[in-house]
């Protein structure tokens, strides 16, 4: 297999660091993942794996002019979409100049960039506006010819890390059409602030009616006595949102929500779960800060109906040990080699 350049083993370390998050092609099963390093051009990778993990074929970002975070990406049936936005990896801050060596830099410009996992077609990248796009909800091809994607966006302070300081993050969408070259983009809901979204696995890549997101109450709080991060949000429960328009709702409402009890915090995001009813479950971990120095006591995980999510937990499990704040997660079925 021509890897065109990508290291010759079975490495899943194809060209530098390994994104935080790939997606599953729910109909063929394929991973796709994106590398990106600071190194030397080219400054980024998509990497498409067999369900064994086995490295199908390995794409280079020839295109992009320097080395930008890429700690998600999103799928349709034919492209990896590139969040190539400007959070700058420039090493030469921290060594030259004891920075985080990764900020916000938005004359850098920001661009989507569409790239055939399949290989058989070039890549076509769409100016937009800058930002900082870390986790990207989902994407689908239209048959109009055009491409959705929607992710959460923020437009940090320009002389700051994003990363060192927070800021807040809320529901976009931008519209590619393939024909003209255009692209549209908006706000879906600025006023609810959000992390970590979440679908169900199985519309990866194809049209989803809703979304999953934490639900973000404010910067700072009982979680910053953790000292790591230093500046934390605090993560009052879990938002449903809408992602298509319907005869009950537009895109970005809010069409469900859980709030934790007093002194529980949320400390993971969401995963969606497919019961056995045919019905849809969201599952969350939280964790209860109590005590005078707010350290975190307790953790429960929890089992929410998403169509009745203000009702509570179906299920609440305590867990043996306290879970700290700020993981991922993800749900994988029993009979699986994760899941046993």
């Amino acid at each position: 297999v021509d890897l065109n350049g990508a290291i010759p083993n079975n490495s899943v370390m194809t060209g530098g660091a390994l994104s935080a998050h790939g997606r599953t092609c729910p109909e063929t099963g394929d991973r796709i993942h994106v590398t990106y390093t600071s190194a030397s051009a080219p400054f980024g990778r998509v990497d498409v794996f067999e369900n064994d993990w086995q490295l199908k074929r390995s794409i280079p970002l020839d295109d992009m002019p320097c080395s930008v975070m890429l700690h998600d990406c999103a799928i349709t049936d034919k492209y990896a979409l590139i969040l190539d936005f400007p959070l700058t990896l420039r090493p030469s801050r921290m060594f030259l100049q004891n920075r985080f060596p990764v900020e916000y830099e938005p004359e850098n410009g920001a661009r989507i960039g569409l790239v055939s996992w399949h290989g058989d077609e070039p890549t076509r990248w769409f100016d937009v506006k800058p930002g900082v796009v870390l986790h990207a909800v989902n994407a689908y091809e239209t048959d109009d010819g055009k491409v959705v994607l929607h992710a959460q966006r923020s437009e940090p302070d320009a002389d700051r890390s994003y990363i060192t300081d927070y800021s807040t993050a809320f529901l976009y969408e931008w519209t590619m059409d393939l024909q003209d070259g255009s692209v549209e983009e908006r706000w879906l809901n600025a006023e609810q602030m959000i992390e970590f979204p979440a679908i169900n696995d199985d519309f990866n890549g194809q049209p989803c009616d809703h979304t999953y997101c934490v639900d973000v109450m404010s910067i700072g709080g009982p979680i910053a006595t953790l000292k790591n991060p230093g500046e934390g949000i605090l993560i009052q429960g879990v938002v449903k949102m809408a992602l298509q328009e319907t005869e009950f709702a537009s895109k970005g409402d809010v069409i469900g929500r859980f709030i934790a009890p007093k002194d529980w915090y949320v400390v993971s995001e969401p995963s969606v779960v497919n019961g056995a009813n045919g019905r849809e479950y969201v599952t969350v971990i939280i964790t209860k800060v109590k005590d005078e120095d707010d350290r975190p006591t307790r953790s429960q995980l929890l089992v929410l109906d998403s169509d009745r999510m203000e009702e509570g937990p179906v299920t609440a499990i305590e867990l043996p040990h306290t879970v700290p704040y700020g993981l991922h997660s993800h749900f994988s079925p029993k009979n699986t080699a994760v899941g046993m």
